[in-house]
């Protein structure tokens, strides 16, 4: 469960996530740890993030590491060959997420879906631009509006605040909605651009409960480890 921000803006490619990994404990969703949530392939000129399951997601970014691959579309075909034939935990649905650049220096984003065994989905085929709002605002003009700007700090700015509006949506809800998806920590941008030559990562924003939900998830911290 997290929060994903990504847009692409000429030869270049962003994307913004939370660090708060959530977990449910009777029915409640609540702070487990932090950690970051993609993983950047240079070997692959490939992005690899996800929402939903973080068991998964730490599997599928596990597998990459050992595919035989220097493309962001070779990489989406042999990751979902290799997940079609793994056991999975089928009621925790997850999708990975994959930008990066094919084998002609073109950007590309795929989305892998667990409920559609992980069948590849052309993210760019919808629209060009802003590809993921996770989780989805009522108004997506909103995120249009803070982010299309010529200053890239603007658009960083515009990053940060979304996610901000996206964590005060998730906390109106219930702790044991299961929409709730629990977002905190850090949110960290990453920046790719120039077919894979400029990589940036860099933190963009701290929320005000960072301390409260890191005490809390250490209060907790013995439910989680499992060796």
């Amino acid at each position: 469960m997290t929060a994903l921000n990504a847009m692409i803006q000429k030869d270049l490619i962003l994307l913004s996530m939370d660090t708060q990994v959530s977990t449910r404990t009777d029915g409640k969703i609540g702070p487990a740890y932090y950690n970051q949530k993609f993983e950047v392939l240079p070997f692959a000129k490939s992005v690899i993030a996800g929402t939903g399951d973080y068991d998964t997601i730490i599997k599928a970014m596990q597998i990459t590491k050992r595919l035989l691959v220097r493309d962001v579309e070779t990489l989406a075909e042999m990751l979902r060959d290799t997940l079609k034939h793994k056991e999975l935990n089928e009621e925790r649905r997850s999708t990975l997420y994959l930008f990066g650049y094919d084998d002609v220096s073109r950007i590309r984003a795929f989305a892998l879906r667990s409920g559609n065994s992980f069948e590849i989905e052309d993210l760019l085929k919808e629209e060009s631009g802003i590809l993921v709002l996770k989780p989805e605002l009522e108004n997506r003009k909103e995120f249009l509006d803070l982010i299309e700007n010529d200053s890239l700090d603007q658009v960083i700015q515009g990053f940060k605040l979304t996610m901000r509006k996206q964590k005060m949506i998730d906390e109106k809800k219930d702790v044991g909605d299961p929409e709730r998806v629990g977002i905190g920590g850090e949110n960290i941008l990453c920046l790719i651009g120039e077919n894979f030559e400029r990589i940036n990562m860099f933190k963009i924003d701290r929320f005000d409960d960072y301390d409260e939900q890191y005490n809390l998830a250490l209060s907790n911290i013995h439910k989680q480890l499992d060796f």
